[in-house]
């Protein structure tokens, strides 16, 4: 069974993500921004948020594995 990554490893990880991938995933979780607020802030479409976010997510979740 896999345990769970320390705080120290999945900031890391967050780190390797791409800018783009990075900003969206801290916006949305930390900040707790809507998709219009953090395209705004990133000056992007709403979709292109929405993308970034999937992709960061799947790129961390394969690192977990």
């Amino acid at each position: 069974m896999i345990g769970e990554p320390e705080l120290d490893e999945t900031w890391t990880m967050v780190r390797r993500l791409p800018f783009n991938q990075r900003a969206a995933l801290v916006l949305r979780i930390h900040l707790d921004l809507s998709d219009r607020e953090i395209a705004e802030g990133l000056g992007c479409p709403e979709a292109t948020v929405r993308s970034h976010i999937r992709r960061g997510l799947a790129r961390l979740r394969k690192e977990l594995l």
